[in-house]
């Protein structure tokens, strides 16, 4: 318990740069922001919990 196993970590599990992972990790931020503003700016108002 609590060894290094080789795929512990993104890069060795799929054989990648860690640079790379971080900036898929950016862009899918990036996106998933858009896609939200998107979204607010179509729905007809806020979002809430009251009926």
């Amino acid at each position: 318990m609590g060894e290094y196993v080789k795929a512990d970590a993104l890069p060795d599990a799929f054989n990648i740069s860690g640079l790379s992972i971080a900036v898929g990790m950016v862009i899918a931020a990036v996106v998933v922001f858009i896609l939200g503003s998107w979204m607010a700016k179509k729905s007809k108002g806020s979002v809430s919990s009251q009926v």
